[in-house]
């Protein structure tokens, strides 16, 4: 209903989908943490008037399970 009833210029959506090494998720973890630290600390200035959401997901898309499993095969 948002999408439709509030206006591009009052809003963001974006997405990335990218390959990465799952060693560095825990880096990616740190970052993303991070990252809404600085949005907390940049909102908390000024007169708030509006109530926004900030949603941040990071999740395979990959099937890790057979990935896991072939792993313990070769093991």
């Amino acid at each position: 209903e948002k999408i439709e009833n509030v206006a591009v210029e009052d809003r963001s959506f974006s997405s990335i989908t990218m390959s990465m090494d799952p060693e560095k998720l825990s880096e990616a973890k740190i970052i993303i943490k991070d990252f809404r630290k600085k949005m907390s600390a940049l909102f908390k200035e000024g007169t708030p008037s509006e109530v926004y959401q900030l949603s941040i997901q990071l999740f395979p898309l990959s099937n890790l399970e057979n990935k896991k499993s072939n792993k313990r095969m070769v093991q």
